[in-house]
């Protein structure tokens, strides 16, 4: 933690508003896809993030690749596919989520061309295509990447599009540049040309197969006109024409279609009209995703079951999500889930505000599963309760005895004591106790908490600087706060195991003690609430401290840094309005935002 030197904004201009074009990743992204088993959301751009379905960051997937284009989960939602501009294309296990991914050069694809990759029924192959042919490769470990069939467009068919191939969910039936495609897996796979739809003078630009390869809709001139045919027959079923379309896709059954503009029902041949004012970026976006429970995404759009709008996830994948004060500096940070990468932009407070951003960093001193590090590096801990010292010096065994429950939340302090929870115990050790040889660190009491967190919660722990209080908190995700309140618990104990405090409220996103260690911060959603400890006859009495508790008008608080002297506040939002703020009341010192295009607005 380092002294602030926020006070000498007094001699700064009385306006300032910079906008910085910087190298950070803003995870630019407008394609997502549902995963089948209702489990994961993948969004490819500049990063891969693998989110769960509540929109949470499971993992960053792509560290280091390029920029992902397309993707796809296998039937089975074991695996998935991506392949980046490069045209690359990436095999993750989802089921051994650590596991490095397998890897091929796909085939290169004209700029205009729709992308898309396909499974087979038993993942040991997968397919796409260009405007020339479809490629299936290999996907078993001993032959990845070897291509096992190519299909050229039949000779005879003088149709061209701009539409990927689909396939049917049993892999017996293509469809590619307006024509079927009649499959044999077995037992060397192999294909026959099909029939060839008529579509005269029309360039097709998207398509979506159902999944018995019965029936396929297609969009033409620029996705102006779209009409669904059947593919045994080749006759028009019904068609519509002047409502523009980028993507199209359909639901399980086939019965609706999902346009930019518009939901297709096929039973009724009724359209139901998404247009909203507010949102009309989303009509360009050509990616279009449905879940098996009908929520569904256009872009990074997300809507409910009944085409209500939630929100826009590019607010997710951009946010900064850490803050840290460092003399005349601010630096602020995008950490992924996971891994020990991240991304970071700083700017000068004193200097005009001049900024410098960092991409794609890593964190040397400390594994990779880290639940929490120490300020100076020295120290690491991990779920198991591993710890590492350093470069390579770690104990032969975990240092707490978690039983079966492994840790959920960690914290090192100042001083050097360390703390982690898991669902029944907070465990401590001071490790100052054992410099230069971690088996002589000091076992300090175990805390018994007074509630089991619930198996499905989300949990925070904070250390205070001196080592002297440890607070805890716990979300339990399945209560909806829109309708039950109280859905989180924050508790404050002494590091010897008292309660001092246990406070119920709402979504906790952030937990912090002050440097002097004499106050307590939390946040629930745009409200920071501060308690202050008085001592009276000996006893620590915790209460709240109307001075330093206050609302903000940015979004929910994610993440709270304190200057050395506490007298001024750093913290991330959800919707990217990252700020530095007097710790008294609030005000505003500067602001700092970064959007989807990777720019940095900072203003005073």
């Amino acid at each position: 933690m380092i002294r602030s030197a926020l006070l000498l904004f007094s001699i700064l201009l009385l306006t300032l508003n910079t906008t910085y074009s910087q190298g950070l990743h803003g995870n630019r992204a407008d394609y997502a896809v549902y995963g089948p088993n209702g489990n994961y959301l993948v969004i490819a751009g500049d990063d891969l993030l693998l989110l769960n379905r509540k929109n949470e960051e499971v993992k960053l997937l792509n560290s280091y690749a390029p920029a992902t284009v397309a993707a796809s989960f296998s039937a089975d939602g074991k695996f998935l596919a991506a392949q980046t501009k490069d045209f690359g294309i990436y095999i993750f296990d989802l089921e051994n989520i650590d596991k490095t991914p397998a890897f091929f050069q796909g085939i290169k694809k004209k700029k205009s061309v729709q992308t898309r990759l396909k499974f087979s029924p038993d993942n040991t192959m997968i397919a796409t295509s260009n405007s020339e042919k479809v490629v299936i490769y290999n996907l078993r470990e001993a032959n990845v990447g070897r291509v096992v069939l190519t299909i050229p467009i039949d000779p005879k068919n003088s149709n061209r599009s701009l539409a990927s191939f689909d396939a049917s969910k049993d892999w017996k039936t293509f469809f590619f540049n307006m024509q079927a495609i009649e499959l044999t897996l077995s037992p060397k796979p192999s294909y026959k040309y099909g029939r060839i739809l008529s579509w005269p003078r029309v360039i097709t630009n998207d398509s979506v197969l159902s999944k018995d390869g019965s029936k396929v809709a297609v969009t033409g001139r620029n996705g102006l006109d779209q009409k669904v045919f059947d593919l045994k027959t080749g006759a028009t079923i019904t068609s519509n024409t002047n409502l523009k379309t980028f993507g199209l896709t359909a639901n399980n059954d086939f019965s609706k279609l999902y346009m930019n503009q518009a939901i297709w029902d096929l039973k009724t041949n009724k359209l139901r009209v998404l247009y909203q004012n507010k949102n009309i970026n989303k009509n360009t976006k050509e990616q279009i995703t449905v879940a098996n429970d009908g929520e569904f995404m256009i872009g990074l759009y997300q809507y409910d079951a009944k085409a209500n709008l939630k929100e826009n996830l590019q607010n997710t994948v951009t946010v900064l999500n850490r803050a840290v004060l460092a003399g005349n500096k601010v630096t602020f940070y995008r950490d992924y889930t996971n891994s020990n990468r991240f991304d970071s932009y700083s700017a000068d407070i004193v200097e005009g505000l001049r900024g410098r951003s960092s991409k794609n960093l890593v964190n040397k001193n400390i594994i990779s599963t880290a639940l929490a590090t120490s300020s100076d590096g020295s120290y690491g801990i991990n779920h198991i309760a591993r710890i590492r010292r350093r470069a390579n010096m770690t104990v032969s065994s975990p240092i707490f005895p978690l039983g079966s429950n492994k840790g959920l939340a960690a914290d090192i302090s100042a001083n050097h004591t360390i703390a982690l929870v898991n669902r029944t115990n907070i465990f401590a050790y001071d490790l100052s106790a054992g410099e230069g040889s971690l088996k002589n660190a000091k076992a300090l009491p175990k805390i018994r908490l007074t509630r089991t967190i619930p198996t499905s919660s989300t949990v925070k722990l904070n250390l205070s600087p001196n080592g002297k209080y440890v607070a805890v908190s716990f979300t339990d995700n399945s209560l909806d706060p829109k309708f039950e309140n109280d859905n989180t618990l924050v508790q404050l104990y002494t590091v010897g195991g008292s309660l001092l405090k246990s406070i119920k409220t709402n979504n906790v996103g952030a937990l912090a003690f002050s440097n002097a260690s004499d106050r307590f911060y939390y946040s629930s959603g745009k409200q920071l609430v501060c308690y202050s400890v008085v001592t009276v006859n000996g006893k620590d009495d915790w209460s709240v401290d109307d001075t330093y508790s206050w609302y903000t008008e940015s979004g929910a608080i994610t993440s709270i840094e304190l200057s050395e002297d506490d007298q001024s506040i750093a913290y991330c939002a959800k919707n990217g309005h990252n700020k530095v703020v007097k710790a008294a009341f609030g005000n505003d010192v500067i602001k700092c935002t970064l959007n989807a295009e990777d720019k940095i607005t900072v203003s005073k």
